[in-house]
């Protein structure tokens, strides 16, 4: 018993003792601050975790949103040109038709001499050319055209055509694939061959 006493107030006992505890301060702070780390990085993970998985969900939304804006504007492209009256299809071209002779007519022969069934006697200027040849005519340098400008140059031929004809002719010839519709109120002539038809 009195030998067991003496070692423990022995002086290095009492020395080892002091760095027992200073070791185990120093012990208890690293562990307190390896644990709030550890705490850091797991909160800083989670925040990861969502933070992707928000990414993720905004990158779907954000797909689905291009289809469908991208849905929108090639209907509204394809809807232009009729929503504008560029396209009338199917109506009558009754203007035309009131601007062609409904028959056979009898020329002026008093200062002629000529009968109706002289071939001289009806000249080019009295028979014009369709609207849709002069439509063709309009646009045969193969450049974009506005329709204003194809609409003078077709009244030039043909005064009385109304510009709702013009823009149906324009139509089915676009339908059948001899001009191409480049934007609102502009058409271009299909070249064969060309690269931009």
């Amino acid at each position: 018993m009195r030998q067991a006493t003496g070692a423990a107030a022995h002086p290095l006992v009492a020395h080892l003792q002091q760095v027992k505890a200073l070791e185990q301060d120093r012990f208890t702070s690293a562990d307190a601050a390896y644990t709030q780390a550890r705490a850091t990085i797991e909160a800083a993970r989670l925040q990861l975790t969502e933070a992707e998985r928000g990414f993720a969900e905004a990158e779907r939304a954000r797909l689905v949103a291009a289809e469908r804006l991208s849905a929108v504007t090639e209907t509204i492209a394809g809807a232009a040109p009729y929503l504008f009256g560029e396209a009338v299809e199917n109506e009558p071209d009754t203007e035309a038709s009131a601007a062609e002779p409904e028959g056979p007519t009898r020329p002026d022969t008093s200062s002629t001499g000529r009968g109706p069934e002289d071939p001289e006697s009806v000249s080019a200027e009295a028979k014009p050319r369709p609207v849709t040849q002069l439509i063709l005519d309009a646009l045969a340098d193969g450049k974009e055209t506005a329709l204003a400008v194809v609409t003078a140059r077709v009244r030039q031929h043909r005064p009385h055509t109304a510009g709702k004809v013009i823009r149906s002719t324009a139509s089915t010839l676009r339908k059948g694939g001899k001009v191409e519709f480049v934007r609102r109120g502009v058409y271009r002539l299909v070249i064969p061959g060309d690269t931009h038809a």
